[in-house]
């Protein structure tokens, strides 16, 4: 009975990492990016196209204070008059020497003119998987959760003048990072811990070099804080619009997410499991009295 309760608890600790984690590295610009963030990290750097890019496929690599501890997949694709993003996140981390294994998958589909079709975001943790489904109307949201066999429905009204489409909120940021503004703000909707409305406020750092390898690479560093996650985050952009670092820091460590190929993505589970435990435990200097 001790051992289920550690790992359950274990796991909604863990779920909890994970959805913090998603929120706030993909939520705030990095999930539906314009279609000038499909670029190569130079336009003329052929080799990085071929590392990084497959039809409009991105893949970052997730660590944890230093240690990796996931991968993630973003795809977007445009059919006709729609836009489709896809983000898959998988990360593991440990708990008293437990595996905690998260999944999580997202998918919006909007019109080229930023209008809400739909969206979906499926979540399990270690115990039967949730999904949850939104399908936009005129002027509201029918979202539909299923979970263990129960579903519930509900309907969220929505003021569409006021709150910028995932696409949209990206490509206004681009346009603002294109401009040399040193600022920039908006509303947008946030799917990564259900459906939410989030204010989004991002401040120019200053510049520095992103190493691809041996190559140097030159970007922007940009401070966005969000309405949706407690911890602000810190993103790396490069001249031609592609992101290609996020951090948060927390009291577990740095969560980062870094742009790679495919292969270095998957090999994160070559190493040991980061313990969520001995992450929060702070080493004592000299001895306790007697």
């Amino acid at each position: 009975m001790i051992a289920n309760d550690r790992r359950r608890r274990g796991f909604v600790v863990a779920a909890l990492l994970a959805s913090m984690f998603f929120a706030s590295m993909f939520s705030v610009s990095m999930c539906c990016a314009s279609i000038a963030a499909w670029s190569p990290v130079s336009a003329a750097d052929e080799t990085a196209r071929s590392e990084v890019a497959d039809a409009g496929v991105r893949w970052y690599a997730l660590s944890l204070d230093g240690r990796p501890c996931g991968r993630a997949r973003i795809e977007r694709d445009e059919s006709g008059d729609r836009r489709r993003v896809v983000e898959e996140m998988e990360m593991a981390v440990a708990r008293d020497g437990t595996e905690v294994r998260i999944e999580i998958r997202l998918e919006t589909v909007e019109t080229a003119a930023g209008r809400l079709l739909e969206a979906s975001r499926r979540f399990a943790a270690g115990a039967e998987p949730s999904t949850t489904r939104w399908t936009f109307e005129e002027d509201a949201v029918r979202e539909t959760r299923e979970e263990g066999g129960r579903q519930v429905s509900r309907t969220i009204e929505l003021d569409h003048d006021a709150v910028l489409s995932p696409e949209s909120a990206a490509a206004f940021f681009a346009e603002r990072r294109s401009a040399g503004a040193a600022r920039a703000s908006w509303t947008t909707v946030s799917f990564e811990q259900g459906f939410e409305i989030v204010g989004i406020e991002a401040t120019r750092l200053g510049e520095a070099v992103f190493r691809w390898g041996d190559r140097p690479v030159p970007v922007e560093r940009w401070r966005l804080e969000s309405t949706g996650t407690p911890f602000p985050v810190e993103e790396w952009w490069s001249g031609d619009g592609l992101l290609v670092e996020s951090r948060v820091s927390t009291g577990l460590g740095d969560l980062v997410v870094r742009l790679a190929s495919e292969e270095k993505a998957a090999a994160w589970r070559r190493g040991g499991l980061t313990d969520i435990v001995a992450a929060t435990v702070v080493p004592l200097a000299g001895r306790l009295p007697a």
